[in-house]
């Protein structure tokens, strides 16, 4: 038997598994425990009738022993599946085991895509910086405010048609099946689906599509037509929203963000110090009082410090203080991380970065070390920061590059 919630018993739920502290769809406890999946529970969340053990595991692990108050007693049960089941596709979205921190980010991006009605909104930062789990907990929170929700990782598209070929079919229903072989014609009927009805993409990983090593982040093969997609959603009248992240900026939206309200950017930093202590507690380490010494070193990388982390829990039984008496830098697997950055860089890129591993510059001495124009050190740097992978910071009269501990370590070991 197929059950599916209230409006009224779906507010139940929703006050209950706020008083665990969990999310609506990316707590992986909740559907582990309801011994159920994280699909299951999104149907759960969108009214749609689920197996009735599922509904009932549902509602007992937030603590509502009274199901039968949840329910919704109405027998339009078939028309309500076919209706909603329709309206989210997943993807390749990934399964959250934990997330820190990130509230004032999650609100920002909220206020944007439904307050502000924002078109298009790029998620920029590191790899490991946490732009993808925030999407996930972003999508999760604002998923009934849209008609369709569709999640994609650009890493799995084989071009630009068949990213559109997905996004359409979806949208009508699978009505579509052939679009034209013309992609501006293509982008149009996209976009005439995305004014009729309020639409919710997440397209992951947008660095894929960029070619490596190229200052100007040029397009690989098949995807040469998506800068005019981005352009034309961002700029076009319509009611959906494009949520993008990547480790690089797309030209078109540094440029049409300056003069469009309705697209943004948001840069994602480390996170604070409250978020890393949970992480540091959730990994079980002692020592509280040289946290912020460790923080200190490997910065507010998410990814970072849950490698740091499960490394001194493994191999310091958790002792953060033995850890950090060896006075070294430790890189281990982080390497796999800025192993991937270090090779989208250009030649010039790659020089700035052995520079600054040596000492922090400003941009004249740089220029005074290179061969190059100014004008394209300027634009390596403002690439390089946008990628995280290089601070600036003000002093006296100066603007000062620098780079971060871990990351200095590691360019100093590949100039080796």
């Amino acid at each position: 038997m197929a059950l599916k919630a209230s409006a009224q018993g779906l507010e139940i739920v929703d006050k209950a598994r706020k008083k665990k502290g969990w999310t609506k769809t990316v707590t992986v406890a909740w559907w582990q425990d309801a011994l159920t999946t994280q699909a299951t529970l999104r149907r759960f969340w969108r009214g749609i009738p689920i197996q009735s053990e599922s509904f009932i595991n549902i509602c007992q692990v937030v603590g509502i022993s009274n199901w039968e108050d949840i329910l919704d007693c109405s027998t339009d049960e078939e028309l309500e599946v076919s209706d909603i089941s329709a309206q989210e596709d997943w993807g390749e979205a990934p399964e959250m085991a934990a997330f820190y921190g990130r509230t004032e980010e999650l609100n920002h991006l909220h206020e944007w895509i439904i307050n502000d009605k924002c078109r298009l909104v790029s998620l920029l930062g590191m790899g490991g910086i946490g732009k993808t789990a925030l999407s996930v907990m972003l999508a999760d929170k604002i998923q009934n405010e849209f008609d369709y929700v569709i999640w994609r990782s650009l890493r799995y598209c084989s071009s630009v048609p068949d990213l559109l070929t997905q996004l359409i079919k979806f949208f009508s229903n699978k009505q579509v099946t052939e679009l034209s072989n013309n992609s501006g014609n293509a982008v149009s009927q996209l976009l005439d689906y995305m004014k009729s009805h309020r639409c919710l993409v997440i397209l992951d990983g947008a660095e894929a599509i960029l070619n490596s090593g190229e200052m100007s982040e040029s397009y690989k093969e098949g995807y040469e037509s998506f800068g005019e997609l981005i352009k034309r959603v961002g700029k076009e009248r319509h009611q959906s929203c494009i949520l993008l992240t990547s480790r690089e900026q797309l030209n078109e939206i540094a440029l049409i963000e300056e003069e469009t309200p309705q697209v943004r950017s948001l840069l994602l930093s480390d996170i604070n110090n409250a978020a890393a202590w949970q992480l540091f507690q959730s990994k079980g380490l002692s020592d509280e009082n040289c946290w912020q010494h460790l923080l200190k070193i490997y910065r507010g990388n998410p990814l970072v410090l849950n490698i740091i982390s499960s490394y001194i829990k493994k191999y310091f039984v958790g002792k953060v203080g033995d850890f950090l008496k060896l006075e070294t830098i430790f890189i281990g697997d982080i390497q796999l991380i800025l192993d991937t950055s270090w090779q989208r860089l250009s030649s010039l890129q790659k020089e700035l970065m052995f520079q600054l591993a040596t000492e922090p510059s400003s941009l004249v001495k740089l220029k005074l070390n290179s061969s190059v124009s100014t004008s394209d050190i300027m634009a390596a740097l403002q690439s390089l920061e946008r990628r995280s992978l290089i601070q600036r910071q003000l002093e006296g009269n100066d603007i000062i590059y620098t780079l971060q501990p871990i990351v200095k370590k590691y360019v100093k070991k590949r100039a080796n």
